[in-house]
């Protein structure tokens, strides 16, 4: 029975009924009205503004009710935690997404090729054309010397077009082993930042879950806690450590 203590008016000793969002008791027989000094309230909770504990209330519990007011309190999973970790991945991605695209086919053996095989069509077309306008035109060259250049042509047409194929496949498979090790740099990067985010919203959900709201005052603050702020305020009071961290 010595837990307990009984509430009883010093007046006329009748019963003491306590006033709902005030630290003030009433004796229900002779109407006696009663204040409690502060230093007799309970400490735990109390708003470090009013020094009173009648108006406050666990975040947790308003967000719980998914009113409007609780709207103003995101939690921990809702916060974009950027500005607190590094992004290499992002950095990474930037140059994945940089790298060019290996389908290009335009080079210059691409452009020689097309040249040579332009000429050859042109003088094999004149070799066909024997004793025409052309051909008379440039009489002093003998007809089979336009077959002769125009295979010849042709043959440096094909040789350019293979080399070409084979710098686009040399470009194309260079390309790939860059996005290879870039993409699995990646993966490694975004793991560390994923695991690091983890670990900095279990931080703030410890916090989270220690913040009282005094709605008397629009406070926020946690116990014990000399640093408060107001409910506008709140990101910014809730990833305070994580500014903290960040300076250190």
């Amino acid at each position: 029975m010595s837990d307990f203590v009984t509430l009883s008016c010093p007046s006329c000793g009748g019963k003491l009924t306590v006033q709902k969002n005030t630290p003030t008791y009433i004796c229900d027989y002779c109407g006696t009205e009663h204040k409690l000094r502060e230093e007799d309230i309970e400490y735990f909770g109390r708003c470090p503004r009013c020094h009173r504990n009648d108006r406050v209330e666990k975040i947790t519990a308003i967000v719980n009710r998914h009113d409007q007011l609780g709207a103003k309190f995101p939690s921990p999973e809702q916060l974009n935690l950027d500005e607190f970790v590094e992004r290499p991945d992002l950095l990474i991605q930037q140059k994945l997404n940089s790298l060019p695209n290996p389908q290009k086919p335009d080079n210059v053996f691409t452009t020689r090729s097309k040249f040579f095989f332009i000429v050859s069509a042109f003088m094999f077309i004149q070799f066909l054309c024997a004793g025409s306008f052309y051909i008379r035109v440039t009489a002093l060259i003998p007809e089979f010397l336009w077959l002769i250049c125009s295979l010849v042509l042709a043959a440096l047409g094909i040789y350019f077009s293979k080399k070409s194929k084979r710098l686009h496949r040399e470009i194309e498979l260079e390309i790939l082993r860059k996005r290879s090790v870039l993409e699995q740099e990646l993966v490694v990067k975004a793991n560390e930042v994923r695991r690091e985010m983890t670990g900095l919203r279990r931080q703030l959900k410890i916090r989270y879950e220690k913040i009282y709201y005094c709605h008397r005052d629009d406070l926020l603050f946690i116990p014990g806690d000399p640093d408060y702020a107001s409910c506008n305020n709140f990101v910014s009071y809730l990833t305070q450590i994580l500014q903290t961290r960040n300076k250190a």
